[in-house]
C-alpha cells in the first residue's frame, strides 16, 4: 500500500528548486468614487484608485478605505456611503 507524501514549496526551496505559481490572477487599477450622504443628500465625495480582479472587489475596497475618511463621522446624522466604479 502506497502512502502518499505531501512536500510544500518551503523543501524544494530549500534544496535550491525553483518554485513557480500554478496560476496568475490578472490585476487592473480602477478608479471608485465614494459618495458620502446625510439623510439621502450628498456632502462629499473621495476617490480611491484601486488594485483588485473586478470591479467588484474595487468597490468593496474602496468602501473598506472610506471608513478612515473624515468624512465618515459618527456626528454626521443617518450616514450612508457609496461606491461607483468609474
Amino acid at each position: 500500500m502506497a502512502v502518499p507524501i505531501t512536500v510544500g514549496a518551503a523543501f524544494f526551496l530549500s534544496k535550491g528548486f525553483p518554485v513557480r505559481a500554478s496560476s496568475q490572477i490578472a490585476f487592473a487599477t480602477f478608479t471608485i468614487d465614494v459618495v458620502f450622504s446625510s439623510s439621502g443628500e450628498p456632502f462629499a465625495t473621495e476617490t480611491y484608485q484601486i488594485e483588485a480582479t473586478d470591479w467588484y472587489r474595487a468597490q468593496r475596497d474602496a468602501l473598506e478605505r472610506s471608513v478612515s475618511s473624515p468624512y465618515d463621522n459618527a456626528r454626521i446624522p443617518d450616514l450612508t456611503r457609496e461606491a461607483v466604479a468609474r
